[in-house]
């Protein structure tokens, strides 16, 4: 499974509480920017217990800012040092994520139990939706 993952593109991580039902990813910027990965995209995603990676579906894509700062504090900043404040960008992409199922043992499963958070998640190519559905190329 490692030489297959390597040829993966690793788009984000597993983050916040899961069930086998949703999870929430957060991804690299340039992911929802680019529009590579959208609502109704597959991707996969890595399970500590198994020795497959789930297949999961993209619900909602969400930019959330994840803190932000007051224009008084920051003139309070500037009329203190005499230098203009710096603001870091809080904005942070996720995937809303659910799980599909997993192949095991030749049989398509639904997931049981919640990922983990941390678990790496993929771009699913054409040829791994392909192979969860049983379906062959024409």
């Amino acid at each position: 499974m490692a030489e297959e993952m390597s040829e993966r593109r690793e788009i984000g991580m597993v983050v916040g509480t899961t069930s086998p039902n949703f999870f929430k990813a957060a991804v690299q910027r340039r992911v929802v920017e680019t529009e590579r990965i959208r609502v109704g995209n597959y991707v996969l995603a890595e399970h500590p217990h198994l020795d497959a990676l789930v297949l999961c579906q993209v619900t909602n894509i969400k930019v959330e800012d994840r803190g932000y700062h007051e224009l008084s504090s920051l003139v309070d900043t500037y009329v203190e040092t005499g230098r203009r404040p710096r603001i870091a960008t809080t904005l942070r992409s996720f995937l809303h994520v659910t799980p599909v199922g997993f192949v095991e043992d030749g049989e398509f499963s639904p997931l049981r139990e919640g990922l983990v958070p941390g678990s790496r998640v993929y771009e699913a190519r054409p040829e791994d939706i392909r192979s969860y559905f049983g379906v062959s190329n024409p």
